[in-house]
């Protein structure tokens, strides 16, 4: 079954509280455990590494998982690999009402597999695959005939490459971080990057890198990766036909090599660009889940250095704070050596090496969704007068967001995928506000939990006083300020829509998740332009989905 069946499936089980537009009312979720508590269990510096099941360990599948909890039962024994006081003394139990970090297999009783197909090498196929857009495992293609399936190994790169430039990070998944992103720059708020780039000699990148793995904690983690073009020449060769793999008439992004040992990986994320991924030598394991689980896997902010990755870690997921994402819908597969993984753009994968190493490479070709992101999304601008006060900037922002949803986003019926935009003069209030509540929740609820930032609570607190500042003034006012700057910054969001029904054609579009998914990004990057702090974006979603008079105005009577 697809992930579509399935997900179709959970949510007439009532099982999703975010199905796609259009959207139920905000479902309550459950509350966020004190800060205090939260940095007491993954303090930096003090986190600790806890020992995992037996049947959660790397290498291990969903079935293995299942059988070996089940044989722990009906031995008596804990599910989770020991059981007794020498689990409670680590802080772990066996009681469902512990609330304790939940490993993957334990959470997730049901995980789908990826399709498989085996293809005529000599055949056109990546266009049909694209447009399906689900994983798929591919066998037999060309890239079972380049020289690197039988040169590519540790020993090969020792001998060809003195040393790596590689990510050294605490953990084995390690976390992206962009500074350059709005949050990356507050001031007084300091970030605990994850990982820092250090030189190692290639020997030693395996030897530390394995020795690390098999210790079970403590790091460093080393992770290789490079664009291909960054290798010396010797490599670059052992890479032959790649063409049957990327996109036709369209460009190729980028093509990088990735090495890891056992353990190490990348963490769960998305990217928007088609990615077919050529397993060269070892074993790989992915996680993937596609994009309709998005607000059940909290994507950090846009605007923040994460951006694109979720905040839930798989290997440790915090139930108590990400309950939600139990109701996902997930895949896995193991790649072994000479398969191919197609990945569609959105799709959310999480990788971890489960052999000795891997050495993989990664062909991105550019979707549409690319090139409609940066003429639609990207080179738009809300553009306001210079000399506006800052009330008069929110009932702008107000009017824009409120512009996108000006009838009920519905689904063309013979597509049931495309996205059909309204043109009504005024906003379906309803629809916006439980659209930014799943917005708020998804995103902003948790990011006090992150441990991997000082100063962001009490910036955060600053931020909502200024917030208060801010609108004071409105909710006082007998009618809202700013009226015909509304109606313009209105008009504006009517524009982008414009634009966008005019460029998109049956190959060229958003289907409605993407949709949501970029708007949601779009309205982050708004509120950051437009108030120039990326941390009042909590506030001014807690003023859109209210009833408040500066919303209202621009609802549907």
């Amino acid at each position: 079954r697809s992930w579509k069946d399935r997900t179709a499936e959970a949510e007439g089980r009532g099982l999703l509280p975010f199905p796609s537009f259009p959207f139920p009312p905000p479902v309550p979720l459950s509350p966020v455990p004190p800060l205090s508590s939260a940095r007491a269990n993954n303090a930096p510096g003090g986190r600790e590494h806890r020992r995992l099941p037996v049947h959660c360990r790397p290498g291990v599948s969903g079935a293995d998982a299942a059988a070996a909890a089940a044989a722990a039962a009906a031995s008596g024994g804990s599910v989770l690999g020991g059981g007794g006081q020498a689990d409670a003394e680590e802080g772990q139990c066996a009681s469902a009402s512990c609330a304790r970090p939940r490993a993957f297999c334990e959470l997730f009783a049901e995980v789908g597999p990826v399709p498989s197909i085996i293809v005529d090498r000599e055949e056109k196929f990546v266009e049909e695959i694209f447009d399906e857009a689900e994983p798929t495992v591919i066998r037999n293609t060309k890239a079972v005939t380049w020289p690197a399936m039988s040169k590519w190994n540790p020993e090969y790169f020792i001998e060809n490459m003195e040393e790596f430039t590689v990510h050294a990070s605490r953990e084995p998944q390690g976390r992206m971080h962009t500074a350059a992103h709005p949050m990356g720059q507050l001031p007084g708020v300091r970030w605990l990057r994850p990982w820092e780039d250090v030189v190692v000699p290639s020997r030693e990148f395996f030897a530390a890198s394995a020795a690390s793995a098999a210790g079970g904690g403590g790091g460093p983690y080393f992770y290789f990766f490079s664009n291909l073009r960054k290798l010396p020449a010797l490599l670059q060769r052992d890479v032959g036909d790649t063409l049957s793999l990327q996109a036709r008439f369209r460009p190729t992004m980028e093509m990088n090599v990735w090495i890891g040992t056992n353990g190490t990986g990348s963490p769960l994320h998305y990217d928007v660009a088609h990615n077919m991924y050529v397993q060269v030598s070892g074993e790989k394991r992915f996680r993937l889940f596609p994009p309709s689980d998005h607000l059940r896997l909290h994507l950090f902010p846009r605007v923040h250095p994460s951006t694109r990755m979720s905040q839930i870690s798989l290997d440790a997921i915090r139930t108590d704070v990400f309950g939600e994402v139990s109701g996902a819908s997930p895949m896995e597969v193991s790649l072994k050596k000479g398969q191919v993984l197609y990945i569609p753009p959105y799709w959310f994968h999480q990788t971890e090496v489960v052999a000795n190493h891997s050495i993989s490479v990664s062909i991105c070709s550019e979707s549409p969704q690319v090139d409609l992101r940066e003429k639609i999304f990207l080179d738009h601008r809300l553009k306001l007068p210079a000399d506006i006060t800052v009330a008069e900037k929110i009932v702008a922002v107000v009017a824009y967001i409120a512009s996108f949803f000006s009838e009920p986003w519905h689904t063309d019926d013979d597509d049931d995928d495309e996205v059909v935009l309204g043109e009504s003069e005024r906003a379906d209030c309803e629809l916006m506000r439980s659209f930014l509540a799943g917005m708020k929740e998804s995103r902003f609820r948790t990011l006090l939990a992150d441990t991997e930032v000082v100063g962001m609570d009490q910036a955060t607190r600053k931020a909502e006083d200024t917030f208060k500042e801010w609108f004071d003034p409105i909710d006082r006012a007998s009618k809202p300020p700013g009226s015909q700057t509304g109606l313009d910054a209105w008009k504006q969001g009517k524009v982008l829509l414009s634009k966008y029904a005019f460029l998109k054609t049956s190959n060229y579009r958003y289907d409605v998740v993407q949709w949501e998914i970029e708007l949601m990004n779009h309205f982050e990057d708004i509120i950051t332009l437009i108030l120039g702090n990326p941390l009042v974006i909590m506030q001014f979603l807690e003023i859109m989905t209210s009833d408040k008079r500066v919303v209202s105005q621009w609802c549907l009577l």
